[in-house]
């Protein structure tokens, strides 16, 4: 029964006219009629999507796939494919989440989705193929505004920029991290971590990139820098799976051999992040290799972490340093924004300033 578009009220199949006395011819009746009857379509779809994602919360997966297969009946559509598709992936069922991706359609989102499924499917370049077209409609999506015409609009324009240059920065975040997880599951894991250095250079606050950069140091048996960032992703993301991570890296360290030269183990209790074997973090040794590489945000993060447990003058200097040598790179086009790079080029225009 179609609604109104004057007054609201239902109005009776095969009546031309509403009881506020409206009148609408019958062509016009039929296409209302069929509109209505699609949004209530899409509303039983929602509703079974709703209910699937209840299912999934409390891991009842085939509960789940049940309604996402009775939303498509009354809306086929990419957005319920791609989320039946992770369902899928929860389960292990990696050829039925690839089969939902592709028949799915849309932007990068499809594509990741797709190149993750092939990863658990060891189908390794087929996966990569998949991430490279994300990576370019990522970029193709996030493309800057260009010049404006009037010059009062400069300043929102660059404002404009600057957020669609952050959103940018987190979805390739998150590309990169797909992308490292296929070179974990490889076995390739000093590429996995410097694609996870990327996405954190990229979006420093993404928690999974310090989790799978951790998880991939301690399968090389490098368990106090794992251990040190789980620390990291837990501080910005207090996940039960990254805890229990932490939790069996810091077994297995305390469990192999030591030998008479070895540092002292961190404790195993579950104490707060910050009393967590302080003394054997180097921060600013870590500063000093990011800024070496030129990860300079990165490098100002760990700098500031040592700061914050110690205001020692040295990794003070080292951070200025760091500050100057960011600004000098983004001049040079090298580096993209980050949040510190309006603080870098204040001190390095002090620092031309002084020497005048």
């Amino acid at each position: 029964m179609p609604m109104c578009p004057n007054c609201g009220s239902y109005v009776s199949a095969g009546s031309p006219m509403c009881s506020c006395g409206t009148t609408f011819s019958q062509s016009s009746y039929d296409e209302l009629q069929y509109v209505n009857h699609e949004e209530s379509l899409r509303e039983i779809a929602n509703n079974c999507c709703k209910i699937a994602k209840n299912h999934e919360k409390h891991g009842r997966y085939a509960e789940a796939i049940n309604e996402y297969e009775k939303a498509l009946h009354f809306n086929y559509s990419s957005k319920i494919l791609i989320s039946m598709g992770e369902t899928f992936m929860k389960m292990g069922k990696y050829e039925e989440a690839l089969e939902c991706f592709e028949d799915s359609s849309g932007g990068y989102e499809r594509f990741l989705s797709m190149g993750e499924a092939l990863a658990y499917l060891e189908r390794y370049d087929e996966a990569f193929e998949k991430f490279d077209i994300a990576i370019e409609k990522i970029e193709d999506r996030f493309t800057p505004y260009g010049e404006p015409k009037d010059e009062r609009d400069r300043e929102k324009y660059q404002k404009w920029n600057e957020q669609n240059e952050r959103d940018k920065n987190k979805e390739l975040s998150r590309a990169y991290n797909k992308i490292g997880w296929t070179y974990y599951l490889k076995g390739d894991y000093d590429k996995a971590i410097k694609y996870f250095e990327d996405g954190i250079a990229r979006d420093y606050d993404y928690a999974n990139n310090w989790n799978c950069k951790a998880i991939a140091l301690q399968y090389k048996g490098e368990y106090e820098k794992a251990l040190k960032f789980f620390d990291i992703a837990l501080s910005m993301d207090d996940d039960e799976v990254i805890r229990d991570n932490r939790k069996r890296c810091l077994d297995e360290y305390n469990n192999k051999p030591v030998e008479n030269n070895e540092k002292e183990k961190p404790e195993s209790d579950d104490c707060s992040i910050s009393k967590k074997y302080d003394p054997d973090r180097d921060w600013n040794g870590e500063a000093v290799e990011m800024e070496y590489e030129g990860h300079y945000p990165s490098a100002l993060k760990y700098y500031d972490i040592a700061l914050g447990l110690c205001d020692d003058p040295v990794v003070r200097s080292n951070r200025q340093r760091c500050l100057e040598k960011y600004a000098k790179a983004f001049d040079e086009g090298s580096v993209e924004w980050s949040e510190y790079l309006t603080e870098a080029l204040d001190y390095a225009s002090s620092k031309k300033g002084e020497g005048k």
